[in-house]
């Protein structure tokens, strides 16, 4: 009975030492190990709505936005980013949907990333893996491999240059065209 009473104290005083030594934590090391790289607002399922004069010019959607306020403020998308874009009317002229987005407050300048998908209200589509969007001209561009679908061909090329709604495109480097069977589809 002695013994068990031994080995229960000589435990607890194990313990208690361990746990008192085991872990130390200087709170500005923790601060430095990635605090900078946090978010300072983290939001989910956003929706954002860009208006001028009582008009409703975007519309953004995403599963998660984050904040960073710090040097160069910007707005992450980083689980995708759907954003519809609107005519004068308030119809949907085109829209943008990406895997990952982040939008650059300085010079007003997003960029898309990962699968990224631009559909026009004429049904013209363009894939690609990266696209810049700046929203103070509405303009499009990538230097990045692109594929456009419409209703009668697939044209795919090196870099592009458009105007938000793909009235205005032009692809700089064109590498092929394929003619589509409307008939079959």
């Amino acid at each position: 009975m002695v013994y068990s009473a031994q080995i229960r104290l000589r435990t607890i005083l194990l313990l208690l030492v361990a746990g008192l030594t085991a872990c130390e934590n200087d709170i500005r090391t923790v601060r430095m190990l990635g605090a900078d790289q946090l978010p300072d607002n983290r939001a989910s399922e956003v929706e954002i709505i860009y208006s001028d004069s009582a008009q409703v010019k975007i519309k953004i959607f995403a599963p998660v936005l984050e904040n960073y306020e710090r040097e160069g403020k910007k707005t992450v998308f980083p689980r995708g980013v759907y954003i519809e874009f609107f005519d004068s009317q308030g119809k949907v002229k085109s829209w943008l949907k990406a895997n990952y987005a982040i939008y650059h407050d300085a010079d007003s300048r997003m960029e898309a990333r990962h699968n990224v998908v631009v559909m026009n209200e004429k049904g013209e589509k363009l894939n690609t893996e990266k696209l810049f969007w700046t929203r103070n001209d509405g303009k499009v561009f990538t230097n990045d491999a692109v594929k456009i679908t419409t209703r009668d061909e697939i044209i795919l090329g090196e870099g592009l240059e458009a105007t938000e709604d793909f009235s205005d495109l032009k692809i700089l480097n064109v590498t092929g065209t394929l003619e589509r069977d409307v008939e079959n589809q």
